[in-house]
Order: structure tokens, then C-alpha cells, then sequence
């Protein structure tokens, strides 16, 4: 729960850097001090993530967002816009890098996302699904191993299905093989 106070924390500082400064001081606090008031609390957190999400869309990527869907430019500084507010660990537990948010509020964060970018939606959708699928049902030292990087961005997953796809062991890591089906 610290961790996610701290990403909070960098959202908020981050939002108000872009040029959002907040209407009032508010507390980033995601553990509230009563349970009655934990409901609310989170609540809250919640709303001014999904907030400090949209601020950084209207501002650091819509202005500049046609420049990389016609391929002008490499997607990878707006990725790692995403990586720094920790949304890719949006879904995955704060035991392992993440934020541990709930779906609902977890697909408002990725509607924000949309509304500035849908490719950048997409990725993170993916990523999201991929996080999701392994903290749910890979072994411990799997999730362990796997989920810290993917919340941070550094390691690049997504959902594949099919009745074609294998999988092979290459070191400590899996290549899928065989036609990725189109979607």
C-alpha cells in the first residue's frame, strides 16, 4: 500500500507539474485510519487517479499524438509517460510493484488513456490483460519473477490465443510460436 501511495503521489506531483495545479490540498493517504472510512478514502485515490490520468493525456498526449500514430515517431517516451504514473500495474497486487486497483476503476483509467490515444489503450489494455492472466494463475515464483517488471514497463507481455500458438522454453524465458491469430 505504500507503493501505491507513492505512485499517487507521483501522479498528483506529475499532473500539477504539466500545469494541473489541484483546486485544494488534498491528502494521498491510500490507508485510511478507520475501516468505515476506508471505502471513501479509496474512493477518492481512485477518483484523482483516474484524474491525474487524464490531465497527463490532455497534456502530454494529445498535442502531440498524430506525430506518432502516422508513424513519424516512436511510441516508446509516451509508453514510458504511462510507466511513470504505474498503470501498468493497475490491476496486479502492491506486493509486486503494483497498485492494486479495482476492475472498475481500472477501466476508467484505460477509457482516459483512450480518449488521448487508442493505440496507447490498446497496449496498455494488453498489458493489463497479461498482468491480470499471471497474477491470477502462474505459480508464485512466476508472478514473482514476471509481474514487478510488467508494472514498471520494462517487460513487454500480451494475451495470445489460439489453436496453433505453441510455447518453448528458451533460458529462464518462453517464446511463443506458430501464427498469431488476427483479432
Amino acid at each position: 500500500d505504500d507503493n501505491a501511495t507513492a505512485r499517487l503521489e507521483r501522479a498528483r506531483v506529475h499532473s500539477m507539474r504539466a500545469g494541473f495545479a489541484p483546486a485544494h490540498s488534498y491528502p494521498v493517504r491510500c490507508i485510511p485510519s478507520s475501516p468505515s472510512a476506508r471505502p471513501r478514502r479509496a474512493a477518492r485515490a481512485s477518483r484523482l487517479l483516474v484524474l491525474a490520468v487524464r490531465q497527463a493525456m490532455e497534456k502530454g498526449v494529445a498535442p502531440v499524438i498524430h506525430d506518432y500514430d502516422t508513424g513519424r515517431r516512436d511510441l516508446e517516451p509516451l509508453v514510458g509517460h504511462l510507466a511513470e504514473l504505474g498503470i501498468f500495474g493497475a490491476l496486479a497486487e502492491p506486493e509486486h510493484g503494483g497498485l492494486g486497483l479495482s476492475l472498475a476503476t481500472t477501466a476508467m483509467i484505460v477509457e482516459e488513456v483512450a480518449r488521448g490515444s487508442a493505440t496507447l489503450a490498446t497496449w496498455l489494455a494488453a498489458q493489463l490483460a497479461a498482468t491480470l492472466a499471471i497474477a491470477r494463475h502462474a505459480p508464485r515464483d512466476v508472478r514473482e519473477r514476471l509481474i514487478p517488471p510488467m508494472t514498471r514497463g520494462e517487460r513487454w507481455t500480451a494475451p495470445v490465443v489460439g489453436p496453433s500458438i505453441g510455447a518453448r522454453r528458451a533460458g529462464p524465458d518462453w517464446v511463443l510460436t506458430g501464427p498469431a491469430p488476427v483479432v
